[in-house]
């Protein structure tokens, strides 16, 4: 190889390693620009989006979704625009995405289920915080509804924690969308056989005025060796004061059972 022939290779090599190099430089600044962009307008989106959500709403978890989508997809437009600056093509991108999807889906179906019906609790409102339901086989108060789940203090003063996708799935019994009060006694001690108890309160029940038409509902607490406890609760209208009627109508049924009246 001659000399001109040599030095023209090496200046043709300086020259692609000088231009490679400038391309990764250069393509080190717009990802590094693209990030700082993203992160400001995240930060800024959060505060306003959730300004303005809580003025909108007195739910925060509604806020606190609406902000989260929001910041989700400026960091997924982020994503993107860096992946075109590497070169992916949109179509290569979308493809990957949309597969990502299924098999993220597949995967995490029972848990996308529950925050899929959250949005729904949250946005349809079919109970409050504070409403007495029946869902499935477990009664309680609802003490918070979040989005993958919905937590109830029973009677027991028990926290049960409910996946939201059983919520959306089962029927639910709001019984504090009634218009009528309710006061609920616990009778403990018990001797008698549980449908015989259910007769007696029944009957005792029965010739309480002022109470609503609703007949009241009985269930069984705990059986022990000291006899049964069951939970009765008479519904009645707003205002009515019903509890010396109430415990004078059972302490008359069953006389040597202990009674207390459950707040609520």
């Amino acid at each position: 190889m001659d000399p001109t022939t040599f030095f023209d290779n090496v200046v043709s090599t300086f020259g692609e390693a000088t231009n490679g190099g400038a391309g990764i430089v250069i393509g080190a600044v717009q990802v590094l620009a693209i990030a700082i962009v993203v992160g400001a307008a995240a930060r800024l989106a959060r505060r306003s989006i959730s300004r303005g959500l809580a003025n909108a709403t007195d739910d925060p978890n509604i806020a606190a979704l609406g902000t989260n989508l929001a910041v989700a997809g400026i960091y997924l437009l982020g994503i993107t625009l860096i992946l075109g600056v590497f070169g992916a093509s949109w179509s290569a991108m979308l493809a990957v995405i949309g597969a990502g999807t299924i098999a993220l889906s597949l995967a995490l179906q029972d848990l996308l289920k529950s925050y899929v019906a959250g949005i729904y609790l949250l946005v349809e409102r079919p109970f409050a915080v504070g409403d007495w339901i029946l869902v499935k086989d477990v009664e309680g108060e609802v003490e918070s509804i979040d989005l993958r789940t919905t937590h109830l203090r029973t009677r027991l003063e028990e926290q049960v924690t409910v996946p939201n996708a059983t919520v959306f799935a089962e029927v639910v019994t709001n019984r504090s969308a009634k218009r009528d009060d309710r006061i609920t006694v616990i009778l403990s001690k018990l001797s008698e056989p549980l449908g015989e108890i259910q007769d007696l309160v029944s009957t005792a029940l029965s010739r309480v005025d002022g109470a609503s038409d609703q007949p009241p509902v009985i269930e069984l607490v705990r059986s022990s060796e000291d006899g049964a406890s069951v939970s009765v609760t008479l519904f009645h209208p707003p205002g009515e004061e019903m509890s010396a009627r109430v415990l004078t109508r059972l302490r008359d049924a069953f006389p040597k059972a202990d009674l207390d009246v459950e707040r609520g």
